[in-house]
């Protein structure tokens, strides 16, 4: 009744069938893990830039802080200068009182600054 052959054939057909779907199969997972993978990396690259920026901010943070405890320091020392100086020789002429009020101007000029930057003197 059925041809061996033809039988034989459809037998051989199913089975490369077969083999061909499972091998679609193994692609699309490896497919599949290959673009979960690459999809981290991405994640994982736009973390390390986040990281690098906030890192490079704080430490330009870092460095205007510095620079203005620095000038705060030197605020600190004008306003000594200013203070050293006795009431009757800051009124007299001469290069004392010169010298005096360039100091007054610049410790102004400097109070000023801060204000402007947002920096509080204590």
């Amino acid at each position: 009744a059925e041809d061996p052959a033809a039988e034989g054939e459809a037998t051989e057909a199913t089975d490369e069938a077969a083999a061909m779907a499972a091998t679609v199969k193994d692609l699309e997972d490896k497919l599949k893990e290959q673009k979960n993978q690459m999809l981290r990396a991405l994640a994982d690259a736009e973390n390390a830039r986040t990281i690098a920026r906030r890192d490079v901010e704080n430490a330009k943070l870092f460095a205007i802080e510095k620079f203005a405890k620095g000038l705060l320091d030197v605020a600190d020392n004008l306003s000594l200068a200013v203070k050293a100086v006795p009431k009757e020789e800051a009124e007299k002429e001469g290069s004392l009182k010169v010298l005096l009020e360039g100091v007054v101007m610049t410790e102004a000029l400097l109070t000023k600054t801060f204000q402007v930057g947002s920096v509080v003197q204590s």
